[in-house]
């Protein structure tokens, strides 16, 4: 009797010990981290992770992260989501992180690819990485630090149709007060993706100081180098650099370089045809 009266207060009191939190489930990153971007009157700290398409769909199936929410879709979030295992799969999310008061419009994120290489994209709804180390990536109230560490595991932490994880999504509206996050719209332009349209923050639809965005992605075959994130504020921009997919070469660049290669190869043969 006394033992199952002991296995009842250890299993009560593991109830009551229960962080929400440790239900995120860590990701290996290909690389992650965080950059920090200033100008003269808008910065902000863009926090990226990069992981594999293998571990991104076993997210989104697990914790049943959303492409959903009351702010609209942009042209990022119209591609049909067919990323592959094999893919890699970009994550970025801005905060900005009150240093400028200014409210920041919008942040792009260059592509060395066309579009045509895009397996899918758009905004992950009501999302927030969740750093092993540091805690919540958030300026809110609540919210810990603006940053990730540079790996070598990054987590998510969602809350809408989690079967396992906290009863709550962590953007403004629908979780604790203080973690200040709002959706955006995410758009691919040409040779960029975009997130604008902070529909929920105070400011909307630019993201007030001390508020995150929510997560916006893309997947591709290509992996990753270094490219550059713009960020726009108060009539100025600032950049810094970020992991995006390298550049592949078009068509017609390999076409008219095989024509030079065919065209070189055929004077050299001409060349020793004459001498000989």
């Amino acid at each position: 009797m006394l033992k199952k009266y002991l296995t009842f207060f250890a299993l009560l009191s593991a109830l009551f010990l229960w962080d929400s939190r440790a239900q995120a489930v860590p990701i290996s990153c290909i690389t992650c981290g965080n950059t920090t971007i200033a100008g003269p009157s808008v910065d902000g700290t863009l926090s990226f992770a990069v992981i594999s398409g293998t571990d991104f769909l076993s997210e989104v199936a697990f914790h049943g992260i959303g492409f959903f929410g009351a702010v609209p879709g942009g042209s990022l979030d119209a591609i049909a989501n067919n990323t592959a295992a094999t893919d890699f799969v970009y994550l970025y999310q801005l905060v900005n992180d009150g240093q400028d008061p200014t409210p920041i419009t919008s942040y792009q994120v260059s592509l060395g690819i066309p579009s045509g290489l895009i397996t899918g994209g758009g905004r992950l709804e009501s999302t927030l990485f969740l750093d092993p180390v540091l805690g919540f990536v958030s300026a809110g109230l609540s919210g810990g630090t603006t940053a990730l560490t540079a790996g070598p595991t990054v987590d998510f932490l969602n809350g809408l149709g989690d079967p396992v994880g906290p009863a709550f999504g962590p953007c403004q509206g629908s979780g604790p007060a203080g973690f200040n996050c709002s959706d955006a719209t995410a758009n691919l332009l040409p040779g960029a993706i975009e997130a604008i349209n902070f529909a929920e923050a105070p400011a909307a639809p630019l993201l007030d100081p001390l508020w995150s965005s929510s997560i916006m992605w893309y997947s591709s075959s290509v992996g990753p180098t270094t490219g550059v994130a713009t960020i726009f504020g108060g009539g100025t921009s600032a950049t810094g650099a970020v992991p995006t997919t390298a550049a592949v070469p078009e068509p017609a660049a390999i076409s008219l370089f095989s024509t030079g290669l065919l065209l070189f190869g055929l004077i050299a043969w001409r060349r020793r045809h004459e001498e000989v």
